[in-house]
């Protein structure tokens, strides 16, 4: 089988005009060219090269062989200088995955303005809720809620993310106030269904440690952001991460409950595969990316904390 490498050390040979000096500019030793040479004889089953001491010249069959080799050469060479230019400046593709949230409060804007100053790398956004398989999937960054159990990725902390149990004024008005978590059982709570845990198990604290109540509701949904719509039209309370109900509890349209007792709180990481080599596109996204969590940690977690 011929290989493309040797092919490539031919044309340089042909080019060098002796072993001794296509082995020097291949940073190799002369026999190994020469074996090399005689490898790719043996796979075509002809003698590309005359060769003694002193000198060497091509075979009819060498000459022919020479235009395709060199063709080879040139693109292994272009090849080469392509992947050399992507690790030593900010262009080439950057696949981005995250949960719908992050996508929709913070890094649609941060993604776009990061294409805008850096027109040469071409970013594929992808929102989603589910965990995807970096590598599989050809993700070159995640950023991902929660635990991280997979060793076969590197992960950079960006921010913990606490939940917050709300409601609106109007609905506390018509069905009573909530003081302990244990009252939840007899309102409407609306479920997220993607919570870790079990989407109808809500986490709260106490002094003997953390703990669970099951709540119930009749409405559930795999997007939180549906969830704050209805409890915004007063369907009922709603235990979802801060950041996206952070503009609707300053405006007071939706009230913070039980803020004492919440435990709820998760990592917010950018995630990366340990096989593939961080570009510098790849490490200046997450740089910003970073930057914008840590420029906006009050949507993340209260002012008490």
């Amino acid at each position: 089988m011929v290989e493309a490498s040797d092919l490539a050390l031919f044309a340089l040979l042909a080019e060098a005009g002796s072993f001794r000096k296509a082995a020097e500019q291949a940073r190799m030793s002369t026999p190994g060219l020469s074996k090399r040479i005689s490898r790719l004889e043996s796979a075509l089953a002809t003698q590309l090269v005359f060769r003694n001491t002193r000198n060497m010249a091509l075979t009819e069959a060498g000459r022919r062989l020479l235009t395709h080799a060199s063709a080879v050469k040139q693109h292994q060479e272009a090849a080469l200088a392509e992947v050399s230019s992507l690790s030593n400046s900010l262009r080439g593709q950057l696949v981005v995955s995250a949960p719908t949230i992050s996508g929709d409060i913070l890094l649609s804007d941060l993604v776009a303005d990061f294409c805008t100053r850096y027109p040469e790398v071409r970013v594929d956004l992808r929102l989603d809720n589910r965990y995807v398989d970096l590598v599989r999937d050809g993700i070159d960054i995640a950023v991902r809620t929660g635990t991280l159990q997979d060793s076969s990725l590197r992960a950079r902390w960006l921010i913990d993310s606490d939940w917050v149990v709300c409601t609106t004024p109007d609905y506390l008005s018509q069905h009573g106030s909530i003081v302990a978590p244990e009252q939840l059982q007899q309102h409407n709570c609306l479920i997220y269904a993607l919570q870790d845990g079990g989407p109808r198990n809500w986490l709260f604290a106490r002094e003997e440690g953390t703990y669970s109540v099951t709540v119930d509701g009749n409405l559930e949904a795999n997007n939180a952001q549906v969830l704050k719509k209805a409890a915004l039209r007063g369907l009922g309370v709603i235990y979802v991460p801060r950041c996206l109900v952070h503009r609707e509890l300053d405006d007071g349209e939706l009230l913070p409950l039980l803020t004492p007792h919440t435990a709820k709180s998760q990592g917010v990481y950018a995630i990366t595969p340990f096989a593939r080599h961080a570009t510098p596109a790849v490490r200046c996204l997450i740089d910003e990316i970073a930057s914008a969590y840590r420029a906006h940690a009050h949507w993340f977690c209260s002012a008490q904390k």
